[in-house]
């Protein structure tokens, strides 16, 4: 559509979508927004909410469940389904976390388009997607 109309496109990343819907009312702090990628991985993102809006900490990561305890960024809050999918994987981590968890919040069209305020405008022949997975689609492994 912004092709044929020859209008800017405003990138918004999908977790920081999440972690704007899904954060705490008047949250200010670190945030872990994280959703289930499927294969036994998690797609992550920190963000800082010192101001209104998501302020990426870092590059969003695909990555094994018990890995998000490894990052040196401790969160005062999280979000997203990850924590209920993979709350078994997760149960270390848990434990030690004393901030507040939202599993029931995805990334919302209103969230996509509140953080277009914030973000810099692309012309649409220079926007490039970005991909955490480079592997899609593979066929299962078969033991034997």
């Amino acid at each position: 559509i912004a092709l044929a109309h020859d209008l800017p496109i405003y990138p918004v990343s999908s977790l920081a979508a999440l972690a704007d819907n899904g954060r705490p009312e008047g949250f200010k702090g670190k945030l872990l927004a994280a959703f289930d990628a499927r294969m036994g991985e998690i797609y992550a993102g920190w963000f800082d909410f010192s101001e209104d809006f998501p302020k990426p900490i870092g590059s969003e990561v695909l990555c094994a469940p018990d890995q998000i305890a490894q990052s040196q960024i401790e969160p005062d809050a999280a979000v997203g389904n990850a924590f209920r999918v993979y709350a078994e994987q997760l149960a270390n981590w848990r434990s030690s976390f004393s901030g507040s968890i939202n599993v029931e919040t995805y990334p919302s069209a209103a969230a996509v388009a509140a953080l277009t305020t914030n973000t810099e405008a692309v012309n649409v022949d220079q926007i490039q997607p970005i991909y955490l997975r480079d592997q899609v689609a593979e066929r299962p492994k078969r033991l034997g």
